[in-house]
């Protein structure tokens, strides 16, 4: 496959270009493990009000620098103020193209590619299910019933990361 150089070129993959998305999608599924393992210990709890409240407000600062960083890709002249503010937001941003190259993994038509972003969440909800599964199985002797709030609040956090 092919990827974007940073001139906007197309290069060639190599076979290092893969390992960035390896290493992504093991981070995904450590962390849907650490979500289910912190929310499994808890007891499926409601967490306080200033802790929905700090990520309620971290998850809407990083959709505006997203918003912003988009902004600044325009081709546009700013003035000075706007200008220096938009360069410092966009080394805030993280564009998972730039970092996995998910061109060099297998060729996707446009709506191909959007639909794989749109259908993460449901994977995300397959690993979780398949943690929670385990979770059970060892952690909790097979008391599926009894564990069933947890497996719910860590549906409910996966729709607020993904949604909001």
């Amino acid at each position: 496959g092919l990827m974007s150089a940073q001139d906007g070129s197309c290069v060639p993959c190599t076979g290092g270009d893969k390992v960035p998305f390896a290493v992504l999608m093991s981070c995904i599924v450590m962390a849907c493990i650490g979500v289910y393992w912190v929310i499994d210990k808890d007891g499926g709890s409601q967490p306080s009000h200033a802790v929905l409240l700090m990520g309620i407000s971290g998850g809407l600062l990083v959709a505006l620098m997203q918003q912003l960083s988009v902004v600044k890709k325009l081709d546009v002249q700013y003035s000075e103020p706007l200008s220096t503010f938009l360069q410092v937001v966009q080394v805030f941003t993280f564009d998972v193209e730039e970092f996995i190259h998910l061109s060099c993994i297998g060729t996707l038509s446009a709506v191909a590619h959007f639909t794989t972003k749109v259908c993460m969440i449901f994977a995300a909800c397959v690993v979780v299910f398949v943690v929670h599964v385990c979770f059970v199985v060892v952690k909790h002797q097979r008391r599926f019933k009894e564990r069933h709030p947890s497996l719910i609040a860590v549906f409910g956090t996966l729709a607020m990361v993904f949604y909001i």
